[in-house]
């Protein structure tokens, strides 16, 4: 069997679904670092199911930054330079 450590998550436009079975597992999960980022008028997945993604995360002990952007379903600049910050830090 293989393991592999995972050192964090980056979540790109990402939403909340199937919170019923997400729940449970992220008690495993306290103080988790994870990025996250989502466009305010993303056509595809509504922010607001972001931001409610965020929130569990939180709420569950996970250790993370939402960065909201206005924009749609894409990566901006910040998202690129806020991430890099990230996979910099958590894998110094």
């Amino acid at each position: 069997i293989n393991i592999v450590k995972i050192s964090g998550y980056v979540c790109y436009s990402g939403t909340l679904v199937g919170q019923d079975h997400i729940v449970p597992l992220l008690e495993n999960c306290k103080k988790f670092p994870f990025i996250q980022s989502h466009g305010k008028s993303d056509p595809i997945l509504g922010h607001d199911y972001a931001v409610a993604q965020y929130d569990l995360f939180r709420y569950a002990g996970l250790e993370g930054e939402f960065v909201s952007f206005d924009g749609a379903h894409e990566i901006p600049p910040i998202v690129i330079e806020k991430s890099s910050e990230f996979l910099n830090k958590i894998l110094a």
